[in-house]
This record gives C-alpha cells, structure tokens and sequence, in this order.
C-alpha cells in the first residue's frame, strides 16, 4: 500500500512538472507596464482609465465614465499580440465580459486600442505613466 501511495505521489508531481513546463522562454509582454489615459464610445460617454500590465499579460485597473460619474474596475489579459478578453465591473454592480484588440507605438509609450462590451465599442489611448 504505501509503494502505490509512493508511485501516486511520484506520478502527481511529474504530471505537475509537465503540465507547468514551458521553456521559459516566452517573451515578455510588450504591453507590460503601467498606462493612464481617455477612452471615448460610440455612445456619449467617455472616461479615463488606469491600468498596470504584468508581464505575463494580465492586467487591472480602474475606469471612470466622466459622463455620468461611474467608476469601475477593469481586469483581464492582453496576448503578446494584442488581443483583449477582460471584464469591466462598475462599483456596486456586476462584471460585464469585454473583448478588444490593443497596439503599442514603436516606442512603447502608447497604448491604444478598441475594446467591445455590452454592444458599445470604446476606443482607448493610454500613455505610459
């Protein structure tokens, strides 16, 4: 009994190993850092937004829609090419699935991009802070 114990816990941390593997070699996001700005819809809101993107993609942040005074938060991942899947949560309310495309400048200082949520397109233009 406690050889097949052994043999399930050997197999447990070798399908761990495997399945976290990776070569290590996965580049850095180009969207990583941290990035303030405006976002304008294709209604009559616009707003400010803040967010910090780890290396791995992953991002959070803050919004506010300045035409109506309503702050929310904003989490998700960007891929390394620019695709966006994330959910905007307006304070005492719920997550709303959002979905974009983002790009970088050459000098890495803009982040821009469009985003669709809830049938409204937002268009972003973040600078690196």
């Amino acid at each position: 009994m406690k050889s097949i114990c052994f043999l399930l816990a050997i197999f447990a941390v070798a399908l761990s190993m495997i399945s976290c593997g990776g070569s290590g070699t996965d580049a850095p996001s180009p969207f990583q850092g941290s990035f303030s700005g405006n976002w304008i819809s294709d209604g009559p809101d616009v707003g400010t937004a803040q967010i910090v993107v780890s290396p791995g993609g992953h991002f959070g942040g803050s919004e506010t829609d300045t035409t109506i005074s309503l702050q929310g938060a904003v989490s998700g991942h960007i891929t390394n090419q620019g695709t966006f899947t994330g959910t905007i949560t307006p304070t005492g309310g719920s997550a709303i699935s959002a979905t974009g495309t983002f790009n970088i400048s050459g000098d890495s200082n803009t982040l821009s991009g469009s985003v669709l949520s809830n049938g409204v397109t937002y268009t972003y233009t973040l600078s690196r802070v």
